[in-house]
C-alpha cells in the first residue's frame, strides 16, 4: 500500500501561508502611497511607485510567503496557481451610487413641535456637499481628502451650536422602548399582585401617568362641572373599592381581566380556565401555594362588584365626554376606545338572557378533520342563536362627521327657502336622527328618534335607542334605516342624509361594536333589500385602515399599552382632522351591543304536534291544568316555553281572548326524515302488511344477516335497510327474545297502522331477559304499552335482583309518559316500585333515599315528590310486618342523617386543631341529650340489613382532610360493630354508581361460578353534597411499601404459614390474587382514573380493592395514564411476573373479561339510563359516555382476538414506565404535605 501511486483525482489542499514575525525596528520609514491598480492583463507581481517628486522608483518583485510544491517545470506564476485552486475572483463595482433611501430609519416626528416648518425645510432641494470628486491618482492628501458616505443632517442641533442627542446612523434600525416609571413594579401594576410581597425593591403603585394634554383636558372638564348635590351612593362605591383594593384587579396567571372568576378555598381569585389549567399541572394555589384539592367556587360577589365598578367607569367616561365635546369632535376619541356600554340594564340582561336559556342556549360547533384528528386540535366555538335572544334591538348613535359646503349665493336667490335650513346657517346646527327596522322591504316597527340636544363644537349624541322589535323576531335580512333630519323652516323638516345598515353580516352573525356608515346627503334612508343608501364605505385611505385597527384594539385583539395608546390616538386624531378637510363625505358612527358570545341567526322553529302533546302531558304531571274554553284564561306556558294545548282527539278549545283559535297541522307531527326514504319505506311495508308475512322464512344468507343485526350492541343505530329486513321477518323473529328491541327500533311510531300491529304482536314474543327489559325503559321507547311490557318482565325478578337495578329504575321514572294522568295505573313503573318497596325493608329504605336525592333538583322535583307521596301512602295502607319498612323508620333515618350533616358542618368549620375536633365529636356522641349513645333498633340507611342500637364514642374519629369526614362506629343488635364515614361537601353519586356497577359485575361473575373475592364497600349519597361510606380496615399500598417493603411481607406478617412457598396462608394469597384480577378488569372497563398507591388498598386477610372514584370513563388528571392499573408493587405481592400466582392472575383476568363481554348489553343499558342523572363525568360528555364503555369490550372482535388484545394490555400496563414516575412524584408530594 505504501508503494501505490498518488491519487491525482484527489482535491489539492490550498496553500498554507506563513508569516514572519516582525522585529522591533527602530527606524520607521514612511509608507509609500498606495499605487493605482494595474490592468487585469498584467499577471506578474511587479509594480512601480513614485516618490514625492514623481520620480519613478526601481521595480521590485514581491516575495511570496507561500510554500507550494511544484514540478520541475513550474512555468505558471504562483498567483495563477492560487486562482485555479480557489476558483474565480470577484471584484467590487463602485460605479453605482448609493441610494438616498433611508427606509431602515424611518421615524415619526411626533416629538417635533415645529413639524410643519421641518417638513417644508426637508422638502427643499439640499445643496451638494462637494462638486468635485477627488481623483484616485494614488497621491496621499491627508485624512481631509477622504470621502464620507454618511450624510449629515444640516438641520441637526449640533450645526446650530446647541446641545442635544446625536442622530442615529442611517444604516441601522433601532427600536427604543422608554420606561417612564422604572422604579414601579410591573407585576403589581398589571395584576395587583407581586410574588415578592413587601420585600420587593420596586414601588407598588397602580397609578397611570397622564400626558400634559390629558391634564389640561381634565382641568377644563372639571372647571366646567356644575356643583351638584352630595351623592349618597358614594359610600357604597368606596366600600366596594376598598374590598377590591385587597384583591388583584386582574388574574395573576394570565394577567388579563377575570373571565368567569372563581375563588379557591384559601381566598384567592383566578379565571376559571386559568385555574383548571394550573390544577392540571399542580394542585397548589398560584399565589400562596396551598393545596386546592380541585375545589373552585364561583366568585359571584366579585363578579357583581367588578360589573358595578365597570359600569361606574363607563358612566364617568360618558359624563366626561359630554362635558368635553371638543375632545370628542373627531368621533375617535380616547374616551371611546373602551368597549361601548349597552343601554341601561342591557349588559346584565343579555347575560341573564343567555345564561337562563335552556340547554341549547349556547352551542358548541367543533369541526375536526377525520384524517387529521390526532394531529389537529381546534378549540370549541361557542355561540348563541338569535331566536333565544329575547332583547329589543338597540343601537347607540355616536357622532356625525363631515361638513356641508356653503350654498352659493346664486342658488339662494333661486330658492330663498334654503336660507331657513339649519345646516346652511351653522356647521353645528340642531339635528335629530330617526331609526327604523326593516325586513324584506317592510317596516317591522315604528321609528325611534333621538332626544333634543344642543351642539357646541361637534355633532355628538352618544345616545342609546331601543327599538320596539326583539332580536328573536327579526329575519336575517333585517336592516336599520337611519335618517338624519334637519330643520327646514317653521314646522318643516328636511332630510339631511340617510344610510341603511344590515344587522347581520354575510355569514349570518349579528354585528357588534363600532360601525362607520356612509351618509347619503339630502335623501331619506330607504329600507329596501336593494337599498340606494347603502352604508358600506368603499374608500381605502389611511384613515379606514386605522379605524379597522381601532376596532381590533377595542375587541382586545391588539394588547393595550396605555402610554403608547395615548400617543397613537393623538396622531390618529390629527390624521382624521386632515382627512375630513380633504373630503366632503359624511360618516355616521354608531355602536351595536357587544354580547358574551357571537350571536348567529337562527329562525324560529314552530313546535310539532308531538311536542305540543308532550307539553300538555308535562303540565298534567306537574299539576297544571290545560286551559279550556270554560276557564277563560290565556294559555299557560311551560318551563320549556311551549304553549300548553289540548291533545289531538279532544274537542278543539273555544277561541281565546282576541278571537284567535288554534288549528292543528297534520303534517307537523310527521318526523323530519327524507321524504323519498319515507315514501319508499311506506311502499315496502305496505306490500308486507298482508297475511303472507306470517309464513316468510329467511334463507341461509338472510339468516346470517339477521344474526349479525341481533348481535349489535344497544347503542347501535339501525339503518333503513336493516329496519326493513327486521320488519319483513318480524313473525319469524318472535321466537328469538334478542330480536324484540331491534324490532321495536324499526317501527315507525307515527304510523297508526304499524303501531296497532306491533301491539298485537308484542304479547306473542318470547320472554325477554332483564337487560332487554331495562333497554325498553330507556328514553328511546316512550310508548306506554311497550313500557308496560318491560315492567311486567321486571315483576318476575326477585328483590335481591331489583336492588342491583334500583338506582337505574329510579332514573327511568324520568322517561315515563302518562297519557291519562292516572298514576295508580298498573302500567306505571312508579307504582311497581312503590308496591315492591313497601313489601321489603331493604328496597324501601334504598328507594326512599334515592328519591330524596332526586327531589333536590328542580327539573324533576314534582315527579319524585309525587312518587314519595304515593310511597308513604302505600306504607300507611300496608300492614306492619318485621321485614317491611315503616314510615317511622324512614323518619328516624332522616333525623339521624340531618344530625350527622349538621355535626359534620360544625366540625369542618371549627378553627381548631384535629385533636380538638375529635374530642368535640366524642363528647357530642356521648351526651345522652343527643340520643346517639343508645337508641331503639334502627336499620342503617347505608346498609338496611344492619340493625344499629347505639354508637361507640371512643371509636369515633375525624380524618385529616379538607372536608374533615367523620368516622363513627355503631353498635349492632347482634353485638357487633359497624364503622361508617359521613362526608359533607362532596358529591358521592358518582362513587355510588361505580360501586353499584362493581356489585353487579360481581354477581354476574358468581353466576358463572367465578368468585373473584370482590368486596365492594357500601356507599350512599344522602344528598347531592353529603353521604355515607362504609369503613373497611385496610392499608394503602404506599403505606405497606413504606412499612413492610412488599405486600407479600405485609400478608406474611398477619397470616404466616411456613408450609407454603411464599410463607403466607394459601387462602389469603388466593384472596389477594383473585381480587386483584377482578378489580383490574372492572376498573379497566369503567375507565377509572387517578390511580396511585394511596387509593389502592389491601386488607390484612388479602382482599385488594380500589377507593376514590372521582375520575371515570377515561378521564384522568395525570398524563399518559395506563388503561389498566397494574403496578410493580401489586405483582410483587404475587411473587413476581414469573411466578405461578401471576399466571393464575392472568387466567382469572381472561375468564372475567370473557364473562363480562357476554353481559355487555346489561351493563350498557344500565349506564344508558344514567345519562340524565347528573353524574359529573357522564354529564361532561353525555353523547360518548356509554360508547367509551362499549369500546372497552371490543365487541367488534371475536373471542380469541379480544383475549389476545387483553393479554397485550396486561403486558403494556405492567411494563409502562411513566406511571412509575407519576407514583414516585405523588409519594414525594404527599410526603411534603404531611
Amino acid at each position: 500500500m505504501a508503494d501505490a501511486p498518488p491519487d491525482t483525482t484527489a482535491p489539492i489542499d490550498p496553500p498554507v501561508t506563513f508569516f514572519r514575525r516582525k522585529g522591533n525596528r527602530s527606524n520607521h520609514r514612511k509608507r509609500p502611497p498606495t499605487p493605482p491598480p494595474k490592468p487585469s492583463s498584467d499577471s506578474d507581481s511587479d509594480y512601480s511607485s513614485t516618490d514625492e517628486t514623481g520620480a519613478k522608483l526601481p521595480t521590485k518583485r514581491r516575495k511570496t510567503k507561500h510554500v507550494v510544491s511544484s514540478s520541475s517545470s513550474a512555468a505558471k506564476p504562483i498567483e495563477d496557481t492560487i486562482t485555479s485552486l480557489n476558483g474565480p475572483t470577484y471584484a467590487a463595482d463602485r460605479s453605482a451610487t448609493i441610494s438616498k433611501s433611508d427606509d431602515a430609519t424611518k421615524r415619526s416626528n411626533w416629538h417635533n413641535e415645529n413639524e410643519e416648518e421641518y417638513l417644508i425645510r426637508k422638502s427643499k432641494p439640499q445643496p451638494e456637499e462637494g462638486t468635485e470628486e477627488p481623483t484616485a491618482d494614488g497621491v496621499y492628501r491627508g485624512s481631509s481628502a477622504y470621502k464620507s458616505f454618511i450624510k449629515k443632517n444640516p438641520d441637526s442641533v449640533q450645526n446650530k451650536g446647541k446641545m442635544g442627542p446625536v442622530k442615529a446612523p442611517t444604516n441601522v434600525r433601532q427600536v427604543v422602548t422608554v420606561d417612564f416609571a422604572p422604579d414601579v413594579c410591573k407585576d403589581y401594576k398589571q395584576t395587583g399582585f407581586c410574588g415578592f410581597g413587601d420585600t420587593c425593591k420596586f414601588l407598588h403603585a397602580r397609578e397611570d401617568y397622564k400626558q400634559g394634554w390629558q391634564l389640561d383636558r381634565d382641568w377644563e372638564v372639571s372647571s366646567k362641572k356644575k356643583q351638584g348635590g352630595k351623592d349618597t351612593s358614594k359610600g357604597d362605591e368606596d366600600d366596594d373599592d376598598k374590598e377590591l383594593a385587597n384583591i388583584p384587579f386582574k388574574c395573576v396567571i394570565c394577567k388579563g381581566d377575570y373571565k368567569v372568576p372563581i375563588v379557591t378555598k384559601c381566598g384567592h381569585y383566578f379565571c376559571e380556565k386559568c385555574a383548571l389549567q394550573k390544577y392540571r399541572k399542580t394542585p397548589s394555589c398560584a399565589i400562596c401555594g396551598a393545596g386546592t384539592n380541585g375545589i373552585f367556587n364561583t366568585a359571584k360577589n366579585l363578579q357583581k362588584k367588578l360589573d358595578k365598578k365597570r359600569e361606574r367607569e363607563e358612566a364617568k367616561k360618558e359624563e366626561e365626554g359630554e362635558e368635553g365635546e371638543q375632545a370628542g369632535a373627531s368621533g375617535i376619541t380616547i374616551e371611546d376606545r373602551a368597549v361601548p356600554a349597552l343601554p341601561t340594564s342591557s349588559p346584565k340582561a343579555v347575560r341573564r338572557e343567555i345564561a337562563s336559556s335552556h340547554k341549547p342556549s349556547h352551542q358548541q360547533a367543533t369541526h375536526i378533520s377525520s384524517t387529521n384528528q390526532q394531529q389537529l386540535h381546534m378549540e370549541p366555538f361557542t355561540f348563541a342563536t338569535s331566536n333565544q335572544l329575547k332583547l329589543n334591538v338597540s343601537v347607540r348613535i355616536q357622532n356625525l362627521e363631515g361638513q356641508k359646503p356653503l350654498v352659493p349665493y346664486s342658488q339662494l336667490l333661486k330658492n330663498p327657502e334654503l336660507k331657513f335650513v339649519g345646516s346652511n346657517l351653522s356647521p353645528v346646527s340642531d339635528l335629530y336622527i330617526a331609526v327604523q327596522v326593516y325586513g324584506d322591504n317592510k317596516p317591522l316597527g315604528v321609528p325611534v328618534q333621538t332626544a333634543y340636544k344642543s351642539f357646541k363644537a361637534a355633532r355628538v349624541w352618544k345616545e342609546w335607542l331601543t327599538l320596539p322589535v326583539r332580536y328573536c323576531d327579526i329575519p336575517r335580512s333585517a336592516q336599520l334605516a337611519i335618517t338624519i333630519w334637519d330643520l327646514g323652516g317653521p314646522d318643516k323638516e328636511v332630510p339631511y342624509g340617510g344610510t341603511t345598515v344590515r344587522l347581520f353580516d354575510a355569514d349570518g352573525t349579528l354585528k357588534k361594536g363600532r360601525q362607520k356608515l356612509k351618509v347619503w346627503l339630502d335623501v331619506e334612508a330607504d329600507g329596501r333589500t336593494e337599498t340606494a343608501t347603502d352604508s358600506i364605505v368603499e374608500s381605502n385611505d389611511e384613515m379606514d385602515r386605522l379605524e379597522k385597527q381601532i376596532k381590533k384594539h377595542e375587541s382586545g385583539e391588539i394588547p393595550r399599552v396605555d402610554w403608547l395608546d395615548n400617543l397613537a390616538f393623538r396622531q390618529i386624531e390629527q390624521i382624521q382632522k386632515k382627512s375630513i378637510k380633504r373630503t366632503h363625505d359624511h360618516f355616521l358612527y354608531i355602536d351595536f351591543p357587544r354580547f358574551d358570545f357571537p350571536v348567529v341567526f337562527c329562525d324560529f322553529e314552530y313546535p310539532t304536534l308531538a311536542a305540543l302533546a308532550e307539553a300538555a302531558e308535562a303540565e298534567k304531571e306537574n299539576g297544571i291544568a290545560t286551559p279550556t274554553a270554560s276557564t277563560g284564561h290565556a294559555p299557560s306556558t311551560t318551563q320549556s316555553g311551549v304553549v300548553g294545548s289540548s291533545i289531538p282527539g279532544e274537542p278543539i278549545p273555544a277561541p281565546v281572548d282576541g278571537g284567535m283559535m288554534r288549528v292543528y297541522d297534520p303534517e307537523a307531527a310527521r318526523e323530519r326524515d327524507n321524504p323519498a326514504e319515507a315514501k319508499h319505506m311506506n311502499l315496502v311495508r305496505s306490500q308486507r302488511n298482508g297475511p303472507s308475512d306470517r309464513d316468510l322464512k329467511p334463507n341461509a344468507r338472510i339468516r346470517d344477516q339477521l344474526n349479525d343485526i341481533l348481535k349489535y350492541p344497544p347503542t347501535h343505530e339501525l339503518n333503513p335497510d336493516e329496519k326493513n329486513l327486521i320488519w319483513k321477518f318480524r313473525y319469524y323473529l318472535t321466537r328469538d327474545k334478542r330480536a324484540l328491541t331491534k324490532f321495536l327500533k324499526s317501527v315507525v311510531w307515527a304510523d297508526a297502522r304499524e303501531v296497532k300491529g306491533v301491539l298485537e304482536l308484542l304479547p306473542k314474543w318470547a320472554e325477554v331477559d332483564v337487560d332487554d327489559a331495562l333497554e325498553l325503559l330507556g328514553p328511546a321507547f316512550t310508548n306506554p304499552a311497550v313500557r308496560t311490557y318491560a315492567v311486567a318482565r321486571l315483576k318476575k325478578a326477585d328483590d335481591n335482583e331489583l336492588v342491583l337495578y334500583l338506582l337505574q329504575l329510579v332514573q327511568a321514572l324520568k322517561f315515563e309518559r302518562q297519557q291519562t294522568g292516572d298514576h295508580n295505573s298498573e302500567s306505571s313503573l312508579a307504582q311497581f316500585l312503590v308496591t315492591r318497596a313497601s313489601e321489603n325493608e331493604t328496597l324501601g329504605s334504598l328507594l326512599y333515599w334515592y328519591l330524596a336525592v332526586e327531589m333536590e333538583f328542580k327539573r324533576h322535583k314534582k315527579l319524585y315528590e309525587r312518587v314519595v307521596f304515593e310511597f308513604m301512602h302505600q306504607l300507611e295502607a300496608t300492614p306492619e310486618a318485621p321485614d317491611r319498612p315503616k314510615r317511622s323508620m324512614l323518619a328516624r333515618q332522616a333525623t339521624l342523617n340531618k344530625t350527622f350533616n349538621s355535626l359534620a358542618i360544625e366540625i369542618r368549620d371549627m378553627k381548631a386543631k384535629r385533636e380538638k375536633k375529635i374530642e368535640h365529636l366524642k363528647n357530642y356522641i356521648a351526651d345522652p341529650a343527643h340520643g346517639l349513645l343508645n337508641f331503639e333498633p334502627l336499620p342503617l340507611p347505608l346498609d338496611p340489613s344492619v340493625i344499629a342500637v347505639g354508637m361507640i364514642p371512643s371509636e369515633s374519629n375525624v380524618f385529616k382532610s379538607t372536608l374533615s369526614p367523620l368516622m363513627m362506629t355503631f353498635k349492632t343488635a347482634d353485638g357487633g360493630k359497624y364503622p361508617m364515614l359521613f362526608k359533607n361537601g362532596d358529591d358521592l353519586r358518582q362513587d355510588q354508581l361505580v360501586i353499584q356497577t362493581f356489585t353487579l359485575m360481581d354477581q354476574l361473575l358468581r353466576k358463572e361460578n367465578l368468585d373473584l373475592k370482590l368486596s365492594p364497600y357500601k356507599i350512599l349519597a344522602s344528598s347531592p353534597t353529603s353521604g355515607m361510606i362504609q369503613f373497611v380496615a385496610s392499608k394503602p399500598i404506599a403505606t405497606i411499601v413504606r412499612e413492610y417493603k412488599t405486600i407479600l411481607e405485609f400478608l406474611k406478617h398477619h397470616y404466616p404459614d411456613g408450609s407454603t412457598r411464599e410463607g403466607v396462608k394459601a387462602e389469603v394469597l388466593d384472596n389477594y390474587v383473585k381480587s386483584c384480577a377482578g378489580y383490574c378488569v372492572i376498573t379497566y372497563i369503567l375507565g377509572v382514573g387517578d390511580r396511585h398507591l394511596d387509593n389502592l388498598l389491601v386488607t390484612p386477610d388479602g382482599f385488594f380493592f380500589h377507593a376514590d372514584f372521582g375520575f371515570i370513563l377515561g378521564h384522568d388528571p395525570k398524563i399518559f395514564a395506563p388503561q389498566m392499573k397494574l403496578c410493580k408493587e401489586m405483582v410483587d405481592g404475587m411473587g413476581g411476573s414469573d411466578s405461578l400466582l401471576f399466571k393464575q392472575f392472568k387466567g382469572y383476568c381472561y375468564t372475567a373479561f370473557s364473562i363480562l363481554r357476554k353481559n355487555a348489553s346489561l351493563i350498557l343499558n344500565l349506564w344508558t339510563l344514567m345519562i340524565d342523572a347528573g353524574i359529573p363525568d357522564v354529564e361532561r360528555e353525555p353523547d360518548t359516555a356509554v360508547l367509551k364503555i362499549q369500546e372497552k369490550f371490543w365487541l367488534e372482535s371475536g373471542e380469541e382476538e379480544a383475549l389476545g388484545r387483553f393479554e397485550v394490555l396486561i403486558g403494556d400496563s405492567l411494563n409502562a414506565l411513566f406511571p412509575i414516575v407519576i407514583d414516585r412524584m405523588h409519594n414525594i408530594t404527599q410526603y411534603w404535605k404531611s
